[in-house]
């Protein structure tokens, strides 16, 4: 009998859970894009003058298959 009890409790529980509290919670339009930065992108800033232009001008060209 309790194992019975406790499963429908668990059952209302995920169901009432599972439903927004109020109409005002609805999402009616479409979400916005929000720009997410990759973790892999470059951090231009933490490389010298010198070697930055060093690795934008003459090493990534480089790399480039033509």
């Amino acid at each position: 009998m309790n194992i019975l009890f406790l499963a429908a409790l668990g059952l209302i529980t995920i169901f009432f859970g599972a439903l927004p509290v109020s109409a005002g919670e609805r999402q009616t339009s479409l979400p916005q894009k929000t720009e997410r930065a990759s973790p892999f992108r470059c951090n231009a800033l933490a490389l010298s003058p010198e070697i930055r232009k060093r690795h934008f001008d003459e090493l990534g060209p480089a790399l480039c298959i033509e």
